[in-house]
C-alpha cells in the first residue's frame, strides 16, 4: 500500500522570455508564473519543482525549455510560504503578487504578465488577489509608508526582479556534470 501523497505546493517563479516569445513592442519581457508541484521537504529543495516547471512550460508554450533554470531564464522560484513570510504588504494573498518594493511602496505583478498553471482553488485565490491589486497597478505603487517591511533583515531590492537587478536562482541546484 502506498503512503498518501501530500498536496502539491504553490510556487511562483519569474520567466524571462526568449526573443521568439516576446511581443514586438516588448523585446525584454518577463512572466510571473504560478504553478503547483511537489516540494522535497526532506531535502528542502525546489529542484523537482524547477524540473516540473520546465516541463510544464515546454507543453504550454510548445518549445524546448530544458535547462532554463540553469541558464537563468527561470529564476526566483519560491514556495507560497516563503513568499508570504518575506512579503512587504499587509496580510492577504496580494502578497503573492509582490514583485518589488522601493521608496514609493510595493510593486505588484500586472495581470497581463501573469500565467496561472494551478488548481481551481488556487486559481480563485490568485484571481481575487489580481483583482485586488489591479487598482494599485494603475498607479503601480502603494502610497509610501502604506506597507512597512515585515523583516528588518531584507532590503527593498531583494524582491525586485527588474532586468537591471541580479537574478538569483533560489533553491535550484546545478545539474551534475557526467
Amino acid at each position: 500500500m502506498n503512503a498518501p501523497q501530500s498536496p502539491p505546493t504553490l510556487f511562483r517563479a519569474f520567466v524571462s522570455l526568449p526573443a521568439e516569445l516576446c511581443q514586438r513592442d516588448r523585446p525584454l519581457q518577463e512572466r510571473t508564473v504560478f504553478f503547483e508541484a511537489e516540494y522535497d521537504y526532506v531535502q528542502h529543495s525546489n529542484a523537482g519543482a524547477a524540473r516540473a516547471l520546465e516541463q510544464l512550460l515546454a507543453l504550454a508554450w510548445g518549445m524546448d525549455t530544458t535547462g532554463w533554470c540553469e541558464d537563468g531564464l527561470i529564476y526566483n522560484l519560491w514556495r507560497e510560504r516563503e513568499l508570504l513570510d518575506n512579503a512587504y504588504g499587509e496580510d492577504g494573498d496580494e502578497r503573492l503578487l509582490e514583485i518589488g518594493c522601493g521608496p514609493e511602496g510595493v510593486t505588484y505583478a500586472k495581470t497581463a504578465d501573469v500565467d496561472l498553471f494551478v488548481t481551481v482553488r488556487n486559481r480563485a485565490r490568485l484571481d481575487a488577489a489580481l483583482n485586488a491589486t489591479a487598482a494599485l497597478n494603475s498607479g503601480q505603487h502603494q502610497p509610501a509608508g502604506a506597507a512597512a517591511p515585515r523583516r528588518a533583515a531584507r532590503t527593498p531590492t531583494d524582491s525586485d526582479h527588474s532586468p537591471s537587478t541580479a537574478r538569483p536562482r533560489a533553491h535550484v541546484p546545478k545539474k551534475a556534470k557526467a
